[in-house]
């Protein structure tokens, strides 16, 4: 048996003012917005904060820049030259 402690008074207003913009920036963007000035970021942010699962990720890489470059090809190694102070098994 566990017993759980209450949530503080402002993390209920915290997260209820969180929830309830997300909610506002996505009614916003589907509603009120032109489809010329339709934001995807600001869409995206409103789920994050209601929680849509994996939206965080998107978002993520939509602010976060462009995916890193492919690496580069692999290019052939060169080598290794054989030792002029090799050891005596190798004589």
């Amino acid at each position: 048996m566990s017993t759980r402690q209450k949530p503080g008074a402002w993390t209920v207003v915290k997260d209820a003012i969180s929830y309830l913009g997300g909610w506002a920036l996505i009614l916003h963007q589907a509603v009120i917005v032109p489809p010329q000035d339709f934001n995807l970021t600001l869409l995206l942010l409103g789920g994050a904060l209601v929680g849509v699962p994996g939206i965080s990720q998107l978002l993520a890489s939509r602010i976060g820049g462009s995916p890193s470059p492919p690496p580069p090809p692999d290019q052939p190694q060169p080598s290794p030259s054989p030792s002029s102070s090799g050891s005596g098994a190798d004589r």
